[in-house]
């Protein structure tokens, strides 16, 4: 099975004029937690991002480590992930001592960070692009952060299927998670 749906380079957006570089703003940070268990993400808002995945996720963070601020931040997510692809659990989780994850993400932070982005002043604002497309762009965003916040991984088999990998359920199919999604909705609005 390969990944359904990479990290997108939210935020590498062409500023109007042409000498004028948009401030960068995303942080990859790096967590600890118990067992040598290591998350590498990005959040424009890193330490609130932390604060939330320990309370949603019911740990104590040990360790942590900042790098940034980038503009191509999930362009250097995305390769810090390809070098500790052995020492993957689930998701962004990592089995792998949290010095070894630093390291490597400070090598791939030097050399890769901001390097990639290409800023052309007549590129449009790639947000607003979208969002005529796609009306639903927020809530579709706001749902698969959602998905990651709760460590689901997303994938496509080679039929065109679509998976979800958690922790808890394991391996299951979308027409699982809509009907899990709906009995959680339905319980809820009876407990009203």
């Amino acid at each position: 099975m390969k990944e359904l749906i990479p990290k997108d380079e939210y935020g590498i957006f062409a500023d109007k004029s042409p000498t004028k570089m948009i401030a960068p703003k995303q942080w990859i940070y790096i967590i600890e937690k118990e067992q040598n268990r290591v998350k590498v993400g990005v959040s424009v808002m890193p330490e609130e991002r932390i604060k939330v995945l320990e309370r949603a996720g019911g740990f104590k963070i040990l360790r942590k480590r900042l790098l940034g601020p980038f503009q191509n931040s999930y362009q250097v997510e995305c390769e810090v992930h390809r070098r500790m692809r052995c020492e993957k659990i689930i998701s962004e989780w990592f089995s792998i001592p949290f010095e070894t994850a630093v390291v490597v993400a400070e090598e791939v932070a030097e050399s890769r960070g901001d390097i990639n982005s290409k800023q052309q002043s007549e590129s449009p604002d790639m947000a607003e692009l979208i969002s005529c497309f796609c009306p639903q762009y927020t809530e579709l965003f706001e749902f698969y952060e959602a998905l990651n916040d709760a460590d689901i991984a997303i994938y496509k088999d080679e039929n065109g299927k679509i998976w979800f990998e958690s922790e808890d359920f394991g391996m299951f199919t979308a027409e699982f998670l809509n009907a899990f999604m709906k009995i959680n909705k339905t319980r809820l609005e009876e407990d009203k």
